[in-house]
């Protein structure tokens, strides 16, 4: 193998390897509110872990055989991909490519919604549903509403859930996006099918949605076309929005994106803040992204002074000392614009 290859090999490895990093809860989320903390596991320890080869749906390895570390807490589930796994044909490594092959990963995702407090359910995400797929939230009660609805690649699962806590796609009314993208949105497609449920986005998202933009929505990250859809209702800062059986407040958080928005939802004994991506999310200008805004977005929410944060990007949980870890995010700010770097507190 030539000095380039073998460089590209290792590019590949780094990426892949931050790529399927995870946010890890402290405690199975079944038994309470959770702390976040990270587990990595050193490269050197994969070799003495078992090895299991993955297909996709052809029959042909994924860029060679793939093999997956197995944790101990969850046989199904991988959590990282060694520098073989992304020989890509053409020894070229885009981004969506990377994705596409993670998607293809023999996943097996929770069977039912998660309870995370009260009135609130994880109901798809990470080990929830299709890796395509951001965290999607459900506020129970009389009139149940889903806080952004994932990917059109992860609506069976996304039915599931729901079906699992008592709620069927007909039941939900409305559905809050935190902003315009397709990991995000565009599961609402198919919800639309069998739902009446309405679309409310701020109007700094509308036009991209509604013209199906394929950068502004984030689709080419995806390999995949954004469907158009109608929005309903525009969000705006400080509208109180009937949700479950209680309002929650909406505040405007651009940065990510124009449109960003932010949910609060006071419930009995904490304030939690629904943020989509606005805290950790992803940095570049072709999908809207501003650094300015973004940094009083954060600023905002630090001074809003949460209990516990539901972020985009992680495995089921809250993340409880929610205002250091608000101002931990602000300060790391100008350091990593990549949804998948852990946070510079986590590091050991």
């Amino acid at each position: 193998m030539g000095s380039a290859a073998r460089g590209q090999d290792r590019a590949a490895a780094r990426i892949a390897q931050h790529g399927l990093r995870r946010l890890r809860p402290a405690i199975d989320p079944e038994e309470g509110l959770l702390h976040l903390r990270h587990s990595p596991t050193p490269a050197r320890q994969v070799r003495a872990e078992s090895e299991r080869t993955c297909r996709c749906p052809s029959g042909a390895p994924l860029g060679g055989s793939v093999p997956l570390q197995r944790r101990a807490r969850n046989e199904n589930l991988p959590s990282l991909l060694t520098a073989r796994d992304h020989g890509a044909v053409d020894n070229t490594i885009t981004h969506s490519r990377l994705i596409s092959r993670i998607a293809k990963v023999v996943r097996v995702p929770r069977k039912r919604a998660v309870r995370l407090a009260g009135p609130l359910y994880a109901v798809s995400g990470d080990r929830l549903s299709h890796p395509f797929d951001a965290n999607a939230y459900l506020i129970a009660g009389r009139e149940p509403v889903l806080i952004d609805c994932g990917s059109l690649d992860g609506y069976d699962a996304l039915r599931r859930n729901l079906l699992s806590v008592g709620v069927t796609p007909h039941d939900i009314r409305r559905v809050l996006v935190t902003h315009g993208h397709f990991d995000h949105l565009s599961g609402m497609a198919r919800l639309r099918e069998e739902s009446a449920a309405e679309l409310w986005l701020h109007a700094g998202d509308r036009e991209a949605v509604e013209s199906a933009d394929p950068e502004r929505t984030s689709a080419f990250l995806y390999d995949r076309a954004f469907p158009k859809l109608r929005v309903d209702r525009e969000l705006r800062d400080g509208l109180r929005v009937p949700a479950g059986d209680m309002e929650l407040r909406v505040v405007h958080t651009p940065g990510h994106t124009p449109g960003s928005s932010s949910f609060q939802l006071d419930l009995d004994d904490m304030r939690v803040l629904i943020t989509g991506d606005t805290v950790w999310g992803g940095f570049h200008e072709r999908i809207g992204s501003d650094a300015k805004d973004w940094r009083r977005s954060l600023d905002r929410l630090i001074e809003l002074d949460p209990t516990a944060l539901a972020i985009g990007h992680s495995r089921p949980m809250l993340i409880l000392d929610a205002t250091a870890k608000l101002r931990d995010a602000r300060a790391q700010f100008g350091v990593y614009f990549n949804p998948w770097f852990k946070p510079f507190y986590l590091r050991t």
